[in-house]
């Protein structure tokens, strides 16, 4: 038969006075966390506690649950001092947690962590690393879907000389900081970090895929030149790609997507956040027509080879059709993408929109545009969706039958 102990015994080897053993086993109702033990046994101890009887005897099956809870609770770390260690704003972060995320979710997914030796309020998360790092993740990458910054003056930590240059949205960068040594990664957006400042968020090329604040970052002797972008040209026809960020933060397509990039260089485009289909955020990148010259981004035997080595580095080693092959994979339609037939190295990448013109009373246009910005998409786009769910709604029906239909019933509805 398992020993029994006495209450007093059990409350001196967790260090804690018998008051606060009793508040414990109040805990251990309250979190539900022993199905297996009876609940009437708990509640007989709190009452004989409660009657001052601090050597009653507590069952083993019930002083073993407290000391598994007891070790785990030395593994925690608070909301806060996680907050700290990632620059974050601690308030932030728990206000992310209880209203984005929801207390029970990251209960359920282990990212926040209930202890009866813990205080009611307190928010504690899993000292294990994976753990940390989904939960600031998850978090920062709340903070980039909000965020419409596309670019932000900052200093270049690339020399001891004090120097501002324009970073801009998924750039790839090197970090400069005592956390991340060197590492490099690429900016998905910019938020507030703990001190209120604008920041760029940076999700490394690792296989831990670290997502972080970053103050300080060195520019690339490859992106010396990128200047960032204009604002879109609303008034042209447009091309649209998607990029997820399991491909902006893998080191295996990291070359091609910084071709791209590089390629928009003081071109007109456009960059929002969106929920991606595979990864937590994915990127819209809008532009308007333009060429891809591979050449630039290929090392040549007539280049110093310190520059060569800069262009393998940042581009790796590719052929046109490996850019072609990316470039249709992000492509969302409206465009094609076609090897120019008289420059080996050249790429068109050409917008299949045409304008025409269509006369709405001002509150369809408000509506129009309300329902495309809450989507994160154009206007143009999502008026396209509209007529391909009208198509696919009657596949059976020729398209003019279709679409008088449905105006007729739009007309009913008025």
């Amino acid at each position: 038969m398992a020993m029994k102990k006495q209450a007093s015994l059990v409350a001196s080897e967790f260090n804690i006075s018998v008051s606060n053993l009793k508040r414990v086993l109040n805990r251990v109702l309250e979190l539900e966390i022993a199905p297996d033990i009876d609940s009437d046994r708990v509640e007989l101890i709190i009452k004989k506690l409660g009657l001052g009887e601090n050597y009653y005897l507590i069952d083993n099956d019930i002083f073993l649950l407290l000391k598994s809870q007891f070790q785990e609770s030395q593994k925690l770390i608070p909301l806060n001092k996680v907050a700290k260690r990632f620059d974050i704003k601690p308030s932030s972060l728990k206000e992310f947690i209880l209203n984005e995320l929801g207390l029970a979710n990251a209960k359920r997914e282990g990212l926040i962590v209930s202890n009866v030796f813990t205080f009611e309020k307190q928010l504690l998360c899993s000292n294990k690393q994976s753990n940390i790092t989904q939960l600031v993740n998850r978090y920062l990458i709340s903070v980039a879907k909000k965020s419409n910054i596309q670019s932000a003056m900052l200093q270049d930590y690339s020399s001891s000389r004090k120097s501002f240059r324009n970073f801009s949205l998924l750039e790839s960068v090197k970090m400069k900081t005592s956390s991340t040594g060197r590492r490099s990664g690429r900016i998905i957006g910019f938020g507030r970090d703990a001190r209120e400042e604008v920041t760029p968020i940076v999700a490394t090329y690792s296989n831990e895929n670290e997502i972080f604040f970053v103050k300080k970052l060195v520019k690339l002797q490859a992106n010396q030149k990128f200047d960032g972008f204009k604002k879109l040209d609303e008034n042209k026809p447009f091309i649209e790609f998607i990029i997820g960020l399991d491909e902006l933060a893998n080191n295996e397509d990291k070359g091609l997507i910084n071709v791209f990039i590089a390629s928009l260089n003081k071109k007109s485009v456009s960059i929002k956040p969106i929920n991606g289909n595979d990864s937590l955020i994915a990127f819209l990148i809008t532009t308007n027509s333009f060429k891809i010259n591979v050449f630039d981004f290929q090392p040549h035997e007539d280049e110093l080879k310190r520059d060569q080595l800069v262009k393998i580095k940042n581009y790796g080693n590719f052929t046109r059709e490996d850019l072609i092959k990316a470039l249709k994979k992000w492509k969302t339609g409206f465009g094609d993408i076609v090897a120019a037939q008289t420059n080996k190295n050249l790429i068109n990448i050409v917008s299949k929109m045409k304008r025409q013109i269509v006369w709405l009373p001002d509150e369809d246009i408000q509506a129009l545009n309300d329902v495309a910005n809450h989507a994160d998409i154009t206007v143009s786009t999502y008026i396209h969706m509209l007529l391909d769910a009208t198509k696919f709604a009657m596949p059976n029906r020729a398209l003019k039958d279709i679409y008088l239909k449905f105006f007729d019933f739009l007309e009913k509805q008025a």
